[in-house]
């Protein structure tokens, strides 16, 4: 029943491919059809065509570990832990608008207590230049929502207090 020539009972001409990694592309080569029923339909005939079929792969872009490439600051997590104590959290954030946002002092001279002593000052800037970007960014969300919240309070407020007068 089965051929003796190979170890998986198969004849020479039922071989399976291999998993060499050009054996596939050859299969997929080989399956795409020769012309497409929608190229006549969207302007596209033979002619335009070029003879490679195959799609261009390009390598996926780099990500990051996170999903942005904003610093991690005191005023994102205020306004993320804000909806779940709102008023303290919100306001916190809220006060930084007006607080500066200062390179750390050094403790002695020591060049080893600067504040990334690895960076030119040049870099130090530019990086609490970002930080303080970012900082005002969420910090100005957070008076936002803390705007938000108490609108909201306040018509619920006024809403309720209208309707008990309209009872009596």
């Amino acid at each position: 029943m089965f051929s003796e020539s190979s170890p998986s009972g198969l004849a020479e001409s039922q071989q399976l491919p291999s998993r060499a990694p050009g054996a596939y592309r050859q299969f997929s080569v080989a399956l795409q059809p020769t012309s497409d029923a929608v190229d006549p339909i969207f302007g596209r005939d033979e002619i335009g065509r070029t003879g490679d079929t195959t799609p261009y792969i390009e390598e996926p872009p780099a990500y990051s570990s996170s999903g942005s490439n904003e610093p991690v600051t005191l005023a994102m997590y205020l306004f993320k832990f804000g909806f779940c104590d709102i008023l303290p959290f919100w306001i916190v954030g809220a006060c930084i608008l007006f607080s500066p946002l200062r390179q750390p002092q050094p403790s002695s001279g020591a060049p080893s207590t600067v504040w990334l002593p690895e960076k030119t000052p040049a870099e130090r800037e530019e990086i609490l230049q970002k930080m303080r970007g970012t900082e005002i960014k969420w910090a100005k969300r957070c008076l936002i929502a803390l705007g938000i919240f108490i609108i909201l309070i306040l018509s619920v407020g006024v809403g309720v207090g209208v309707g008990i007068e309209r009872r009596r």
